[in-house]
């Protein structure tokens, strides 16, 4: 048998001249750490929605509203800019329509609350504002829209297609389609318009679509259409309207996502698709996850919200502050070009590691790989990776939980990559 010369190197990705700017009230004036949502307007003013107010940055000073000026409570869940140039706050206590110039919350010029305007709960969780600015507040139970026929009440007791009340996130779409997330219950999509009021389409479950897991934590909706959909067991997207005949692709782990916990998505001007979990922030290329986490800079792995800004910017909400994250475009091509000498390289990092490794695999020509974790002893623990990949490098993340779901003891474990043509074995060591 013809043995095959393998050099072994790093090919992890390297992103050149990343850059990590983190504001949290320990070295900036902004309002709390706790983030819960970003807007960022045309002119790329940015809007945080904290656990102390709203923060709003213009570039060189942070400026704070809360309680004790013109909010009804400092604890804001989302924020939403609609089309009137009005900004929104969800609280737990109603939700509020402010005017602003700029920077500037200038007054509240509207107020909605179970008490004032029967709306279906206090504590609202998202906001949008659909083509005809009626307004749809996603709450614990049910969602309230706010049109000029008055409050209509959209929950599982009045007969909505809803498989449960809570909401986890609403997103509208440019036709007037408002998605709605909930906690169990899938995907729940509702219209309003002047004739016939409020229509609903199906329910989109996991049971027959390619959601990983009804418990939706957000929507993210592009100008074309294209539906991401966060979950607790990873992403999924369709790329179709028609969620039941779409082709549906899906983002977890095993893929190279960084966590299966999605709690933001959104996409940048290069067609990346960018994830914020409850690990760290994951980019996706189409062939590719780069992975950003408190070893690079982030300011913390736990991110609530993620936002592209005019300039290109991406800002990263957590529960420790925001991160401003810039020249992410670059990447440095000798670091990334595989000679032709070799068939495949394997690496992982961090190594020790806790409880994340990331595997790094390159391989000179488009060929089948499969990925296997064993413990020290040879039983297969995990089966990482079974598909076909381009040339190139490709990081594929291990969380330490094997084919059981189950978490994994501290030990020594071995990383086998195969090919039609090659096997190589990489030692990585899991401390606790």
């Amino acid at each position: 048998m013809r043995l095959l010369w393998i050099f072994f190197f790093c090919a992890a990705l390297n992103l050149t001249g990343q850059q990590y700017e983190n504001f949290s009230t320990a070295n900036s004036s902004i309002a709390g750490n706790n983030i819960s949502s970003i807007q960022i307007d045309d002119s790329g003013i940015i809007w945080v929605s904290t656990d102390k107010g709203v923060s709003v940055y213009d570039g060189n000073t942070w400026v704070n509203y809360n309680s004790s000026d013109v909010l009804k409570s400092d604890n804001i869940n989302d924020l939403y800019l609609s089309d009137d140039e009005s900004l929104w706050a969800a609280s737990d206590s109603g939700v509020s329509k402010y005017s602003v110039s700029g920077p500037t919350v200038e007054n509240e010029t509207d107020y909605f609350s179970v008490e004032e305007d029967s709306i279906v709960s206090n504590n609202i969780f998202s906001v949008v504002s659909d083509y005809l600015l009626s307004v749809w507040f996603g709450t614990d139970n049910g969602i309230s829209v706010s049109s000029v026929k008055g409050i209509d009440i959209l929950n599982k007791e009045n007969g909505a297609k809803l498989r449960t009340d809570k909401i986890n996130k609403l997103a509208v779409q440019n036709d007037g389609w408002v998605y709605a997330a909930t906690n169990g219950g899938g995907i729940s999509r509702f219209k309003y318009d002047m004739v016939d009021g409020i229509s609903s389409a199906s329910i989109v479950e996991k049971g027959w679509s390619g959601l990983p897991s009804d418990t939706v934590l957000t929507v993210y909706i592009t100008e074309d259409k294209n539906h991401f959909y966060g979950t607790t067991k990873g992403a999924g997207s369709h790329y179709e309207e028609d969620s039941k005949n779409a082709k549906w692709e899906r983002y977890t782990v095993d893929q190279g996502l960084i966590n299966n916990r999605v709690h933001a998505i959104t996409t940048d001007e290069n067609g990346n698709i960018w994830f914020g979990t409850e690990g760290g922030v994951s980019r996706f290329d189409g062939e590719n996850y780069i992975s950003f986490t408190e070893t690079e800079g982030l300011i913390s792995n736990n991110v609530s919200d993620l936002k592209v800004a005019p300039d290109g910017a991406v800002w990263i909400a957590t529960d420790n502050g925001i991160t401003k994250l810039t020249d992410i475009t670059d990447v440095d091509e000798s670091k990334t070009t595989l000679p032709e000498s070799f068939e495949i390289t394997l690496d992982a990092y961090p190594n020790p590691f806790n409880p994340k490794v990331n595997v790094s695999v390159g391989v000179n020509k488009r060929t089948s790989l499969k990925l296997f974790i064993y413990d020290i002893q040879g039983r297969l623990i995990k089966k990482l990776v079974d598909n076909v990949y381009s040339k190139g490098n490709n990081i594929i993340a291990w969380n330490s939980i094997n084919d059981n779901g189950m978490k994994v003891n501290s030990g020594i474990y071995i990383i086998k990559a195969v090919t039609a043509s090659t096997t190589i074995t990489k030692k990585i060591i899991l401390l606790k």
